[in-house]
């Protein structure tokens, strides 16, 4: 067991964070959930998707994506570890790794496996492996790690805004279903933060504020929308949430109780509010 693990609950899964995150305690996390259900003899994919939280057979498209997320978080645990090769001992860190590639190379084949046919490759020496690469990993690669009572006001207040954009009577039809993908990229980089981490939530918030700036227009529109205070709130929520836990990363103390954002009413046409960005919390200069 690495130093610095705890165990939360979020939706119906189990939750496991460590004290200094990584790809490899992620993907640690997830093979943990799986292995915790290897005796479960329901169809495989119908328990991933009660670990990742997809409704099968609603959301196919998300289950696939969900497996290629896990594809590329095993490679990209592996190809980290062998950039670490002057400080890592490679051979025994990926020795067994081939039974965490082997298992998620099913994943395609996953709606005619049982849950026990799916997990047979990986074994207790692939589950430990995994692991000695978090504990590895950590002391070179870390980084933020979100906790439930993080995401969860984050996932609330998305599904509100995107009901308020699509029942918006101020906005076209192209604006509302291009807006609503954005959001609904956002909702599921949250729902798969246990594969993606914090920057599949950094690139869907990106696709956002770069998209409005590249269409001529938008923010304009969007300015005239009461939808603006929303979106604003929303952009302003995520900032604040990554810029809280890489500021608690920098001085590593307990996080605060909880985050407060003011959001003044617009006028129509005002320009949405953002947030200040924090400054870099660093010892003083007198300290020893």
């Amino acid at each position: 067991m690495l130093n610095g693990r705890s165990e939360r609950v979020i939706g119906r899964v189990q939750f496991v964070a460590y004290e200094d995150y990584n790809a490899a305690a992620r993907l640690h996390t997830v093979l943990s959930e799986a292995t915790a259900e290897r005796g479960n003899g329901a169809p495989a994919v119908q328990v991933w998707g009660e670990i990742l939280g997809i409704d099968w057979p609603t959301e196919q498209s998300l289950m696939l994506r969900a497996g290629a997320d896990l594809q590329d978080l095993a490679a990209e645990v592996k190809s980290t570890v062998l950039e670490l090769s002057d400080s890592v001992n490679i051979d025994m860190a990926l020795r067994h790794f081939n039974e965490v590639e082997a298992t998620l190379d099913q994943w395609f084949g996953l709606p005619s496996l049982t849950m026990p046919q799916f997990m047979t490759p990986l074994q207790g020496t692939g589950l430990y492996c995994v692991e000695v690469c978090a504990d590895a990993l950590k002391r070179y690669v870390s980084e933020p790690a979100l906790s439930p009572s993080a995401i969860s006001p984050l996932l609330e207040k998305v599904r509100e805004l995107r009901l308020e954009v699509d029942q918006a009577d101020d906005l076209d039809d192209a604006t509302k279903a291009w807006i609503t993908q954005r959001l609904v990229d956002i909702e599921r980089s949250l729902l798969t933060y246990k594969v993606t981490g914090t920057r599949g939530l950094e690139r869907a918030t990106d696709e956002l504020l770069g998209g409005m700036h590249r269409r001529p227009g938008m923010l304009t529109r969007l300015g005239a929308s009461k939808t603006a205070v929303g979106i604003g709130l929303l952009l302003s929520l995520i900032q604040t949430t990554l810029q809280g836990v890489s500021t608690l990363e920098q001085i590593s103390a307990p996080p605060p109780a909880g985050l407060v954002v003011v959001v003044e009413q617009l006028a129509p046409g005002a320009n949405v509010p953002s947030l200040p960005v924090a400054p870099r919390v660093t010892p003083d200069d007198g300290d020893d």
